[in-house]
C-alpha cells in the first residue's frame, strides 16, 4: 500500500467515526427533549439502530453503513456509545447531543454538496424515527411538541451548521 492509499483509508476511517458520532448526537438530541422512561429509551434505541441502517443512496453509502454498524455497537468503540444520561437526566442528554452535533458540524460543512445532502437525509431520517418511536397512539401524540421543536431546530442546524446553532434552554 502506498502512502496516498494509507492516507485515504485513514481519512475514510475518520469520516466513518465522525458520521457515527453525528448519528449518536442526533439520537441524544431528540431523546433529550422528552421523558420517555426506560421502555421508551429502549424503543428509541431500536429505532435509531434500524433507521441508521437504512442508508439513502449516494456517494457515502459505504461509509454511512459502517457508521451505522458502529452506532449499533458492532464496530469500533467510541466514547459517544457510553451514554452517561438517565431517564431522569434529560438536560444532560440533550446537552451531550448538542455538543456532539456542534463538534460534527465541520465534518458536514467539509463534505461535497451531494455527500452532505446524503448525510443530512440520513441524520434527519434517524431523528424522525426516534421521535416517533417511544409512544403508541393510545398515549397521545406519536411525536410530542417538544420533539417537533427539536426536529425543526435540528433541520435548521443541519442546513446551516455555522449560522443556525442548536440551543439548550
Amino acid at each position: 500500500m502506498n502512502e496516498v492509499q494509507g492516507d485515504q483509508e485513514q481519512g475514510d476511517e475518520q469520516l466513518v467515526l465522525d458520521l457515527a458520532r453525528g448519528g449518536l448526537g442526533v439520537n441524544y438530541w431528540i431523546i433529550g427533549h422528552v421523558h420517555h422512561g426506560w421502555l421508551g429509551i429502549l424503543k428509541d434505541s431500536i429505532a435509531m439502530r434500524d433507521a441508521a441502517l437504512d442508508v439513502p443512496p449516494g456517494p457515502l453509502a459505504d461509509e454511512i453503513l459502517a457508521a451505522a454498524r458502529i452506532m449499533a455497537g458492532q464496530g469500533r468503540d467510541i466514547g459517544e456509545l457510553h451514554w452517561r444520561g438517565t431517564a431522569k437526566n434529560l438536560a444532560a442528554v440533550k446537552e451531550d447531543g448538542r455538543q456532539i452535533l456542534v463538534a460534527f458540524a465541520p465534518t458536514l460543512v467539509g463534505l461535497p454538496d451531494d455527500a452532505a445532502g446524503q448525510v443530512r437525509e440520513w441524520l434527519l431520517a434517524i431523528a424522525e424515527r426516534i421521535a416517533g418511536a417511544a409512544r403508541d397512539r393510545f398515549r397521545g401524540a406519536k411525536v410530542t411538541e417538544e420533539e417537533r421543536q427539536a426536529l425543526a431546530e435540528l433541520r435548521r442546524f443541519l442546513a446551516d451548521p455555522d449560522g443556525a446553532p442548536l440551543t439548550t434552554p
